[in-house]
Order: structure tokens, then C-alpha cells, then sequence
């Protein structure tokens, strides 16, 4: 972690060659800045398939209900940064995923980060963070 505050938080992430990322996904409340400092990022967006490669130096800014994923998909590492704003429960979302949780941890976190799956409705998807307490 490079920055937090309540506007923000700012983070400084390593893939590992083809290592997966986040699938497409969107957030309701919060905009995402991806910064490339090494490496190619793959970022998936709006659709299924539709990658975008971004190298060193380059950014793209992802807008609430935009949808989009990240990948590396190349054969070196990656590292980026990522700004999140507002941050919400952004952290707290991030230490549950990376704990590799139970399915039933990893869809009350998905609420934590303000994340949403596309395809699937929005209040069906409350409802399930509901019942499992998130």
C-alpha cells in the first residue's frame, strides 16, 4: 500500500506472469486509475474479449458501472498501480481475496469492494450479501 485516506487509496500491485487478476466485474460506487510502472496489463473492457494492452507509463481510468477485468497475460511480470476512489472497503475486500477464502468469504467480499458480476441482477446479488451477512 503506497497511500490511504478517505478520498483514496492508492496501492502498487506485482502479477506474476499469466497470473489471472480480477474477471470482468464492475463497481456501482467507485472509479479505479490503473498506472502500468513495468510490464504489459491486460485490461479487459465493457465485453467479454475485448482486451486493451497497456505498457509502461500507461493509464486508464475505469468509471462506476463500467465494466472491465485485468489479467497479465504476458510472460514477464507486471506491476502496477492502482487508485481506488472513494476507497470504502476496498482493503478490506482485498485481505479476504488474497487469503484464497471459502466461496461463501468470497461472495461477502465481493460487497466489501463494491464489486459486481455482470449477468447477474443486482438485487439478486444484495440479497445474497444479505443472507451471508456482508
Amino acid at each position: 500500500m503506497l497511500d490511504i485516506d478517505a478520498a483514496r487509496l492508492v496501492l502498487e500491485i506485482e502479477l506474476t506472469p499469466a497470473a489471472a487478476g480480477a474477471p470482468l466485474h464492475y463497481h456501482r460506487v467507485i472509479s479505479e486509475t490503473f498506472t502500468v510502472l513495468s510490464g504489459e496489463l491486460s485490461v479487459e473492457w465493457d465485453a467479454r474479449n475485448n482486451w486493451r494492452t497497456l505498457a509502461p507509463g500507461d493509464s486508464i481510468h475505469v468509471l462506476p458501472l463500467q465494466r472491465h477485468g485485468f489479467a497479465n497475460r504476458s510472460g514477464r511480470p507486471v506491476t502496477f498501480r492502482l487508485e481506488v476512489a472513494p476507497p470504502q472497503g476496498f482493503l478490506r475486500f482485498l485481505g479476504t481475496m488474497y487469503r484464497n477464502p471459502g466461496a461463501l468469504d468470497a461472495i461477502r467480499a465481493l460487497s466489501y469492494g463494491d464489486v459486481w458480476l455482470p449477468g447477474i441482477p443486482v438485487g439478486l446479488q444484495k440479497t445474497v450479501h444479505r443472507v451471508l451477512g456482508a
